[in-house]
């Protein structure tokens, strides 16, 4: 729906990119968008795209192992926290679905940053009350959730549920158990870890 509206504004594609960039890092809604950029869109443009979002934020569903894995994490002792690079009206759904509330949580929107931003990490590690060594970001975008996470001294595992990626991803939360033990650093204080919870 976001690109829906950039598209109907007529951006060229640099603009475009640079919007988005925006769009995940302040907390624009759908509507805002177009006053955010200085133009006007179209009502019934404006009327489609929230039809088409509200259709998407209801098809917002936790990978089916998700809240299994994330009661097993606090039961062992780690904290947890979200990071995600999201809009603003995203956020509602994934946080109505979690299965508690979290240590923390870090929405690009609510951090002005977006991974792979070192910014980004040095909120997230501040949220969590951690350095960032102490903490394992597991997320599904190499380049953002593990290059960007090693980039900013946080280790880090890729998430691949295609099953493409080599040995060193796991392809699914359920295998994080069997893997933490071998990534994570023994000897801190305490656990943490951090996912990434949906679709």
């Amino acid at each position: 729906p976001y690109g829906r509206v950039l598209a109907a504004l007529g951006l060229a594609a640099a603009e475009r990119a640079q919007a988005r960039r925006r769009l995940m890092s302040e907390p624009i809604g759908l509507a805002g968008v177009a006053p955010a950029l200085g133009l006007e869109l179209e009502p019934h443009v404006l009327a489609e795209a929230e039809q088409d979002l509200y259709r998407e934020l209801a098809s917002v569903r936790l990978f089916p192992e998700v809240a299994d894995v994330l009661r097993r994490l606090r039961a062992e002792g780690f904290r947890i926290a979200l990071a995600s690079n999201l809009a603003l009206p995203y956020a509602v759904p994934v946080r109505l679905l979690l299965p508690f509330e979290l240590d923390a949580q870090a929405w690009s929107f609510e951090l002005g940053a977006i991974k792979p931003d070192a910014a980004f990490y040095a909120q997230l590690c501040r949220r969590l009350g951690c350095a960032p060594a102490d903490v394992l970001m597991v997320g599904d975008t190499f380049a953002n959730d593990v290059e960007g996470a090693r980039a900013a001294g946080l280790q880090a595992l890729h998430l691949d549920r295609s099953g493409v990626a080599g040995s060193g991803a796991i392809h699914s939360l359920a295998d994080l158990s069997a893997r933490i033990a071998a990534v994570a650093r023994p000897g801190g204080a305490a656990q943490k870890a951090t996912l990434p919870a949906s679709e």
